[in-house]
């Protein structure tokens, strides 16, 4: 009796490493399944192509005056800034974000008439965190037209996007005429007032249509 009873123990003792593994695993299965289902997803930029081309003359992010000019542009200054993400939310660093918009006028940096202390185009390069901005004016609007910030995105594991930033939804509205309700994802979103500058700010991030591929060690 004796024997069989050190030798029940001794089962018990040697299988008690198996039973131990098997609850572990179950449990990181349920956490990986639960992890799973509340993975991010954030819905890929609209694309706008073709309005105007998309080719900065200057390098740096502040539009707001010309490296050569002696005065500052006319117009409501603003920061536009944002984050450039992945499909699953992840922030890309190293992205070239790329600006071309009117002046306060709505005349386009080709235009006779625009205003010779503004930029108008810029570029900026995401941080670690995904983060860009630009320091510029609230672009102006001439007949048939509303005031846009056309955006480009360039990464060497993406292709790269054009699209188009608007700051009311009226105006999206009216340049996409209502077929589409794509708009509701490219519209600004106004953040308040930067005290410290005295510009107005508005948030604008964008996410590229893929998944940014990570190396393995």
């Amino acid at each position: 009796m004796i024997k069989l009873r050190a030798l029940f123990f001794a089962v018990i003792i040697a299988l008690l490493p198996i039973f131990v593994y098997a609850n572990a695993m179950e449990g990181a299965i349920e956490d990986s399944i639960v992890m799973q289902s509340h993975a991010k997803h954030c819905y890929a930029t609209p694309e706008v192509w073709g309005l105007h081309p998309i080719v900065s003359g200057h390098t740096n992010n502040r539009l707001i005056r010309k490296r050569d000019s002696e005065d500052f542009a006319i117009g409501q200054y603003i920061m536009l800034y944002g984050r450039v993400l992945d499909q699953q939310c992840v922030p890309i660093t190293g992205a070239k974000v790329e600006i071309i918009q009117a002046d306060h006028a709505g005349n386009y940096p080709w235009d006779s008439a625009v205003d010779h202390n503004f930029a108008g185009s810029g570029v900026s390069i995401t941080d670690n965190l995904g983060r860009y901005a630009f320091y510029t004016v609230m672009p102006g609007a001439k007949s048939g037209t509303v005031p846009t910030i056309l955006l480009s995105v360039k990464h060497t594991d993406f292709s790269q996007i054009e699209t188009a930033v608007f700051f009311h939804e009226k105006d999206a509205e009216k340049f996409f005429q209502k077929k589409s309700k794509a708009y509701i994802h490219l519209i600004a979103q106004s953040t308040g007032l930067e005290n410290e500058k005295k510009l107005e700010t508005y948030k604008f991030d964008v996410t590229l249509n893929n998944v940014l591929s990570y190396k393995h060690y």
